[in-house]
């Protein structure tokens, strides 16, 4: 699809039920986390994830996605998912509460205020 505006994002969101991170695995992805990750638990997508990592760790912690290896995993994994579709709607509950628990910038800032207001308190 190429760049995509942020109207435009949600939009196809709201009609996405699993969101696809397809990118290659490599040491670019180990310890960091697209902007893509965030729009998709804030959408409340489930994560279809390839890379290994921290991404990884996290979907597999949350349960709010899962990880595959190569087409045919990704194929069967989301076939078991259409199948169970309750278990769909755990994961794309799971995205969202994680969204708001880590990723949503109104809670990153205030927990980093606090942080900097007690660090700064504490100095005294």
């Amino acid at each position: 699809l190429g760049w995509i505006g942020r109207d435009d994002i949600n939009a196809i969101g709201e009609r996405a039920d699993i969101g696809l991170m397809a990118y290659r695995p490599g040491k670019n992805y180990e310890m960091s986390m697209p902007n893509k990750f965030g729009e998709y638990l804030a959408l409340s997508t489930a994560i279809a994830l390839r890379p290994s990592g921290i991404m990884k760790e996290t979907v597999t912690k949350t349960a709010c996605g899962f990880h595959y290896e190569n087409g045919e995993e990704l194929a069967s994994q989301i076939s078991l998912l259409v199948q169970n579709r309750s278990h769909l709607s755990e994961m794309q509950k799971n995205a969202r509460k994680l969204y708001e628990s880590t990723f949503n910038s109104d809670e990153v800032y205030r927990a980093m205020a606090v942080h900097v207001l007690n660090d700064f308190t504490s100095r005294k």
